[in-house]
Order: C-alpha cells, then sequence, then structure tokens
C-alpha cells in the first residue's frame, strides 16, 4: 500500500509541474524589461511570390533593445494580433485582406517573434505555421569577415562592411562601430556594432530608417490569442515551413531566411 500511494504522488507531482508548464506557455502580452533604444527597419522582400509584377514588397519591423533581451519583429503583425480584440478590429482587418487596392505584404519572417538573450547570445523564436504556434531555442554563431576599406553613410552613421555565409544563404552587411550593440535585425550579431543594413542579393534587403532612444515602449512578450507554442528544434520548424503539404491547395509560400 505504501509503495502504491508513493507512486500516486509522484503522478500527480508530475501532472502538476506538467499543467504548471502548460499555463506558462499560455501567457498573454506582457512587459519583459524597460527598453533602452529602438531600431526602426524596412524590409522588402525582392520575390515576386505574387507571379504578377516584380518589384518589392515592405514590411517596417523594429529591433528593441533592454538590458538582458532584445527582440525583433514585424510592427504589421503585432497591430492585426492586437486589432482582433478591440470592437470593430477583426471587421477593418478582413475588409483591409480583401480589399485589392491594399497591398498585402508578406516578408518571411513576418509571423515571427525573435528573442535574444544578451548574456549567453541564444534566441528564442515564436513563430506560426497555418494556425499552429511554434517555440524553439537557436544558438546561433556568424562567422565575419570584415573589409575595413569599405564605408557608407546611413542615418549619419559612418559604417562598414562585412560578410558572412549562414544556412545557406550569403550575407552582406553594414554596421556602425559608433553604436556599440552587437546586435542587428533578424538573427544577426556579433559584429562591433549595430547593424544597420543587411542584403541577400536577389532575395532580401533590410535597412534601418530610424535610431529611438526616448519614448520608448518597453521589451515585451506579445501573445495576443494567449496560445500554447509546441516546443520544437529549429530544423523541424523550418521543414514545417518548407513543406507543400503544411498549407491548403494554392496557398502562398515566401521562401524562408534559412536554406539549412
Amino acid at each position: 500500500m505504501a509503495t502504491f500511494l508513493v507512486s500516486i504522488m509522484k503522478y500527480l507531482f508530475i501532472l502538476f509541474f506538467a499543467f504548471i508548464s502548460s499555463i506558462s506557455k499560455a501567457q498573454g502580452t506582457y512587459e519583459i524589461e524597460p527598453s533602452r533604444m529602438e531600431v526602426k527597419y524596412v524590409v522588402s522582400y525582392l520575390g515576386d511570390y505574387h507571379n504578377k509584377t516584380l518589384g518589392k514588397t515592405s514590411n517596417l519591423c523594429a529591433l528593441r533593445c533592454g538590458s538582458t533581451t532584445s527582440q525583433f519583429f514585424c510592427y504589421e503583425r503585432v497591430r492585426e494580433d492586437s486589432l482582433e480584440f478591440v470592437p470593430g478590429g477583426f471587421e477593418l482587418l478582413s475588409k483591409e485582406r480583401h480589399d485589392d487596392e491594399i497591398e498585402q505584404t508578406y516578408t518571411p519572417f513576418r509571423g515571427e517573434f525573435i528573442y535574444r538573450n544578451n548574456t549567453n547570445g541564444v534566441y528564442t523564436v515564436y513563430g506560426r505555421c497555418m494556425g499552429e504556434h511554434y517555440e524553439f531555442k537557436d544558438s546561433v554563431c556568424m562567422n565575419w569577415t570584415i573589409d575595413q576599406d569599405s564605408t557608407r553613410m546611413i542615418l549619419g552613421y559612418k559604417c562598414q562592411k562585412a560578410e558572412t555565409d549562414f544556412r545557406g544563404r550569403h550575407w552582406v552587411v553594414w554596421f556602425a562601430a559608433d553604436i556599440p550593440l552587437c546586435l542587428g535585425p533578424w538573427k544577426i550579431a556579433g559584429l562591433p556594432g549595430l547593424v544597420l543594413r543587411a542584403e541577400c542579393l536577389g532575395f532580401l534587403e533590410i535597412e534601418a530608417n530610424g535610431i529611438f532612444t526616448k519614448g520608448l515602449t518597453p521589451v515585451k512578450f506579445y501573445n495576443y490569442y494567449k496560445k500554447k507554442f509546441t516546443i520544437i528544434n529549429r530544423k523541424k520548424f523550418l521543414k514545417i515551413k518548407t513543406n507543400p503539404l503544411s498549407y491548403p491547395k494554392g496557398a502562398m509560400m515566401i521562401p524562408q531566411m534559412e536554406l539549412e
């Protein structure tokens, strides 16, 4: 009997912590810490996923930097998620999505919220695919080659050129050594200065169009839907995102930032 009771107690103990864990994955939006700097980037996808006309389609994104955490996200994604929870918001979004005069823009990481632990450099990515929500950790290491002789001015800062090959794509970036943050848009990091421009030829361009240090919104965890996230690894998430069977027939598939 004693052994049976011990087994039951262990089982209930495990269930309790599994329940607590599941609840933590279903938290809503909350503040993580004050922001020290916010950088706005225009992200231009150069592909022709509409199969109509060639040209750019752009989203406005933000890099929000705190003391221990930084985050990168798309403003339009936050706007859409938040609007669905205010009176008339869902109807407005539905109208926009069916209005041919309003260009619908979908750059590769539009649906992702990317957080970086500034202490150990590990990223936590919250992504989605066809209504399913996922979470994974990502330890990023980019091996940079810095061109000391190539410079350009961006937002009044003298920037140096650097290049790297990362997970199947070649990136050329420009970083400002006068802004001593080893951060940049998306997962681009590890240089002795803030990355203000990044480009992958024929695929994507990212360029800062504003740097702010006053009146900032805090670094936030965004989860308006209070969805639970399925924890997987990065490669499995990439496989889901690039598998045509993950989408309804005829659905638009956007090339991903990583190919491997």
